[in-house]
């Protein structure tokens, strides 16, 4: 069973960014005792996330307004998953909700539940055309992430309503 959430960064600028990718991609949080670590590029190098966000925006003339998007999964205690089926899941998250897009995938196992950060350019690499989510992208990546859930064997929670009279994404 896994829940998404939306992370709003108030501070959308490329010292932002790398400072959000560092903190994702940390050792500590993202490698197990035996030393793998659980830290994937989607359509990126992992290691070279910020400069890779940084050329797609600069190729298309988009190093401004919002630059990067920051998601989580994360999967209840209760719930019988590996680091390595998490970050699994989460990469084919990334894959079939932001497909072409550069994503950094990080799992964390520094806490008593498992959950992987995904930080999402905001420019597509093939377009040049810059994302835009609205109050409804949450509903619509649960439904994803519940469908990955169900393949790979795990729980989903009972059918997400959101609230019509809610205006946006609130911190």
């Amino acid at each position: 069973m896994a829940t998404c959430s939306f992370i709003r960064e108030k501070k959308q600028t490329a010292g932002a960014m790398g400072g959000v990718l560092r903190y994702v991609a940390q050792e500590q949080k993202t490698m197990d005792t035996d030393g793998t670590r659980y830290l994937t590029g989607v359509n990126c190098a992992a290691d070279l996330a910020y400069q890779s966000f940084q050329a797609t925006k600069n190729l298309y003339g988009k190093a401004s307004g919002t630059w990067f998007y920051h998601y989580v999964q994360s999967f209840s205690p209760k719930e019988e998953v590996t680091p390595e089926e998490a970050h699994q899941i989460a990469q084919e998250l990334a894959e079939r909700f932001f497909p072409g897009c550069e994503v950094l995938v990080a799992t964390h196992m520094d806490t008593e539940h498992l959950h992987s950060h995904l930080i999402v350019n905001s420019v597509h690499p093939d377009t040049g055309k810059k994302l835009h989510f609205t109050p409804n992208t949450l509903e619509q990546m649960r439904k994803v992430s519940d469908q990955l859930c169900e393949e790979h064997g795990l729980s989903t929670l009972k059918p997400y309503q959101q609230d019509r009279r809610t205006q946006g994404l609130r911190a």
